[in-house]
């Protein structure tokens, strides 16, 4: 049996290890949505939300903000009028 000592250890690393796989991914997916769709798609705003979630779960606020800042500053909705 492991000492308890060392399960909270094992925990925050497999935390990190989570962490770092999903930002690997989300980066991953940005960069390919930015080259295959047009500026401005409902999907690239998804990934930078899904990005910044995953910075404030880690602690990274700032990154956080800095996101979701960049998706205030570029996003256009459409005209509601048809």
């Amino acid at each position: 049996e492991a000492p308890k000592g060392n399960s909270l250890g094992t925990s925050q690393d497999l935390a990190t290890t989570w962490y770092n796989e999903a930002h690997g991914i989300y980066t991953e997916v940005l960069e390919l949505r930015k080259a295959l769709l047009p500026k401005g798609h409902p999907d690239l705003y998804a990934t930078q939300h899904s990005l910044a979630e995953l910075f404030e779960a880690r602690g990274d606020e700032e990154a956080a903000n800095a996101l979701r800042q960049e998706i205030i500053d570029t996003y256009d909705p459409p005209d509601k009028e048809k």
